[in-house]
């Protein structure tokens, strides 16, 4: 059951997601000189400071509008290989959707009992938010979860073949270990701060959750994926917020307050069966040699090189062996 919920909202996020670029490649299309009004883009890290954020520079003019071309198509490839080229990807990052507009919810119940909070997107024009949001998307991704996790992890790894893929996330199990969960809550905590400035201390609510969702995005399923996800919710939430009038409000109000309630029941799914299980034994995993044919792992060494299978009863080089990873405890 928990499978086909997954299922159902996964596709439902990859069609707005499919809108979400359509509109955005509209916007380019029939309006690329409103990038050359956008003024400049701002170009940061991201650090764990008291003051997170630390300006680079600033771009504009044509490397502005070559910029944004390059990462339209970033953000589209990432979205079409996160939710239509992995089902499972696809599921996992609909569960992480819907613990993010949890969250938000939670964020938007909380600011009803403020008569005032900042937004520094109030008042601006659409396609400046759109230009904004696409940049965040792919940018911030870029400063939160390669560099504070992807970049680390690998360092740490330098010594193993393939190290430097881990760079951009997926990291694999053997690779998950306490540091990695150190970082994470290291980007997490400075991704949500980065936001306190411009949208206040109540950010956090939504903000640091959100930093969680996207590193376990990233680490999962890699550094794609966690860029689709944060496209998505990014645009989700403008569609839901405005601009005023828009005829897009409702629908997207609608969506974002039913992944809410999917958030919800997979936070907790998650509880029930965390708490459900009994407490696993300490587990290792080795790796031994084994039987081509049959996967067997005792043998009898009958000398000169050879070993017969005591499953199958094949005699073998010890060259035709295998090695397989056995859990144990």
């Amino acid at each position: 059951m928990r499978r086909i919920i997954d299922s159902i909202f996964g596709w439902i996020l990859a069609t707005v997601v499919v809108f979400e670029i359509l509109y955005i490649f509209y916007g380019l299309v029939f309006y690329p000189t409103s990038i050359f009004k956008f003024g400049s883009l701002p170009l940061f890290l991201l650090a764990p400071l008291p003051n997170p954020i630390i300006l680079l520079t600033f771009i504009s003019g044509v490397a502005l509008l070559a910029y944004i071309l390059s990462v339209s198509v970033i953000v589209s490839a990432s979205a079409s290989y996160s939710f239509f080229g992995c089902s499972e990807c696809r599921r996992g990052l609909a569960r992480l959707m819907g613990v993010i507009a949890a969250f938000s919810m939670l964020e938007a119940v909380i600011r009803l009992f403020f008569e005032r909070f900042p937004n520094p997107m109030e008042g601006m024009e659409t396609w400046k938010i759109w230009m904004y949001l696409l940049n965040a998307s792919f940018y911030e991704e870029v400063v939160s979860r390669v560099l504070l996790i992807g970049v680390p992890v690998a360092l740490l790894s330098i010594r193993d073949r393939g190290w430097y893929k881990l760079i951009l996330g997926k990291i694999p199990k053997d690779r998950r270990g306490p540091l990695l969960w150190i970082f994470v809550a290291i980007s997490s905590i400075t991704f949500g701060y980065a936001h306190v400035p411009g949208w206040g201390l109540l950010k956090l609510i939504s903000a640091i959750p959100a930093g969680v969702a996207l590193s376990l995005a990233f680490v999962y399923y890699g550094i794609w994926a966690s860029i689709a996800l944060h496209f998505a919710v990014d645009f989700m939430s403008a569609m839901m917020t405005g601009p005023h009038g828009s005829i897009f409000t409702i629908p997207f109000g609608i969506l974002l307050v039913a992944f809410a309630g999917y958030g919800i029941y997979v936070i907790l799914a998650s509880l029930v069966s965390r708490l459900g299980k009994p407490k696993a034994a300490r587990r290792r995993v080795v790796r031994v040699r084994a039987c081509p044919s049959c996967g067997g792992v005792r043998f009898l060494y009958l000398g000169e090189g050879l070993y017969r299978c005591l499953d199958c009863g094949m005699v073998l080089r010890e060259e035709d062996l295998v090695i397989k990873e056995i859990v144990v405890e």
